[in-house]
């Protein structure tokens, strides 16, 4: 995952950690000019002290997450997505939504995720939620983006912001179905009613394999 880990540097700008603050090119890659403008140097060196700190934290929670995706072995062959309609005095229908990820070994985990309130897509609030604790899946679309390009040349829109893809919220579940194509999945909607919406997606190339 090199050219990922690159990314994850390059965001955070953990390579900057313990250099020169009153570098002008590191003020320049962390301050805005209004920033640096305003400020004298020992306030800069305190700003840029405090933001170089926090982005070696984030650089840690991406590692991580890195990690832990990497060391699955596990390859998904199904994934199943049962979105349940619940009426809310307040916020009108919500969705819970039920991921069932099926594996090569016949294992099987289940992941819920839940959306409410109003103004945007709550369906794919909730999807997205329930995607993203697959270590397995995160593990495909860290694949997908351990390329040198940007991941949003890799991956369609909805893959989130960062070094690290993800699934958004709120984009529309059309959005996370392409991103499950561009993986390899093949779809098919199974229902489609007032209070229960039912997809399958089937890991074309593990399926071959299973043969």
């Amino acid at each position: 995952m090199k050219h990922l880990i690159k990314k994850i540097n390059d965001y955070t700008g953990k390579l900057y950690a313990g250099a020169d603050l009153n570098d002008e090119h590191l003020q320049a890659r962390f301050l805005t000019k209004l920033q640096r403008e305003k400020a004298d140097g020992k306030s800069c060196e305190l700003m840029l002290k405090k933001i170089i700190k926090e982005q070696v934290k984030a650089h840690s929670k991406y590692m991580a997450k890195l990690n832990a995706a990497a060391s699955s072995s596990r390859i998904i062959t199904d994934i199943s997505v049962f979105v349940l309609w619940k009426r809310s005095r307040v916020w009108g229908y919500n969705p819970k939504a039920e991921i069932t990820v099926d594996f090569n070994d016949n294992s099987r985990e289940k992941y819920t995720g839940r959306a409410s309130g109003y103004g945007y897509d709550k369906k794919s609030a909730a999807t997205a939620e329930a995607f993203n604790q697959s270590p397995e899946l995160m593990k495909m679309l860290y694949e997908k983006c351990n390329k040198p390009q940007p991941n949003k040349e890799l991956l369609p829109y909805g893959s989130g912001y960062g070094p690290l893809p993800y699934f958004e919220g709120g984009v529309g579940f059309q959005c996370h179905e392409e991103i499950l194509n561009v993986l390899g999945f093949s779809s098919m909607k199974v229902a489609d009613g007032s209070t229960v919406d039912v997809w399958h997606f089937s890991n074309v190339k593990a399926k071959k394999q299973q043969k």
